[in-house]
């Protein structure tokens, strides 16, 4: 526009030069008295300003317009941006919040493993003392019986009677103890475990922010699979500590990273 105003300007003053010269000086072409060719200068000149005017009226309109709407498309690409990163980052909430979910069962149900084992464990012993209990009574039994068939002596008799309630107890007892190792064994299977770790793997897998939550993970559950490794306790609640530990800087690093 600064160059369209500029060029009006040059011709604006180059035309009345060659009306002058060319036309207006020539006797042959024009008669115009000094009056008469005044009057056309002024109406030259005011046909110039008028348009001179119009044409910046039109420029200062046009770079205003262009200006304003230059801020609006700033502001509006602004707004997009702003946008499409809140967007993102309730994205990557969601998501770590779905993978502290996982996580969450899969640290439960190891736990219920392991101490699920221990528990096995020590009914195990349990066990095989009310076992050895029982087999002793059985054994007292049958012996009063063969003491009564041989020498019809009612001594052994009522030492069988007290015996009998005895070994009742003891038999119930292990009913019982078979009842808990049951529930217990239900417990000491890990397929939830196993479940929620693949599923994590496969939502993990290509997130580099997550490498030390996986790797981790497979401590944790290589470490666990393996029957030739002796768990201890200590070992456990760390291992979840730094599960736990991992996640949440997956989670700061993994969210804060739609910032940049």
């Amino acid at each position: 526009m600064i160059i369209v105003i500029g060029i009006y300007i040059i011709l604006s003053i180059i035309i009345p030069i060659i009306f002058k010269y060319c036309i207006f000086e020539n006797p042959e072409l024009s008669n115009l008295t000094n009056s008469e060719w005044a009057g056309f200068l002024g109406s030259y000149a005011g046909g110039i300003l008028g348009g001179l005017g119009t044409l910046i009226a039109m420029w200062y309109t046009v770079k205003t317009s262009l200006n304003i709407q230059k801020e609006n498309n700033d502001a509006m690409n602004i707004q997009l941006q702003s946008d499409i990163q809140r967007r993102d980052k309730e994205s990557r909430e969601k998501f770590a919040n779905e993978i502290a979910n996982h996580l969450g069962v899969y640290i439960t149900d190891i736990s219920k493993y392991y101490y699920a084992n221990i528990e096995l464990e020590k009914l195990e012993e349990r066990k095989e003392h009310v076992a050895e209990r029982l087999s002793e009574q059985e054994e007292e039994e049958h012996t009063f019986d063969i003491h009564f068939e041989i020498l019809q002596s009612y001594v052994p008799m009522t030492s069988k009677n007290r015996v009998i309630p005895e070994k009742n107890r003891t038999e119930r007892a292990y009913v019982d103890i078979l009842h808990e190792e049951r529930r217990i064994k239900e417990m000491a299977i890990r397929v939830k475990a196993n479940e929620e770790y693949f599923i994590m793997q496969t939502l993990l897998k290509n997130i580099p922010t997550a490498d030390n939550l996986c790797a981790e993970l497979n401590e944790m559950q290589n470490r666990v699979r393996d029957e030739n490794v002796e768990l201890t306790e200590k070992w456990v609640e760390k291992e979840k500590d730094l599960l736990m530990w991992n996640y949440s800087e997956f989670r700061k690093t993994y969210i804060d990273k739609s910032e940049e």
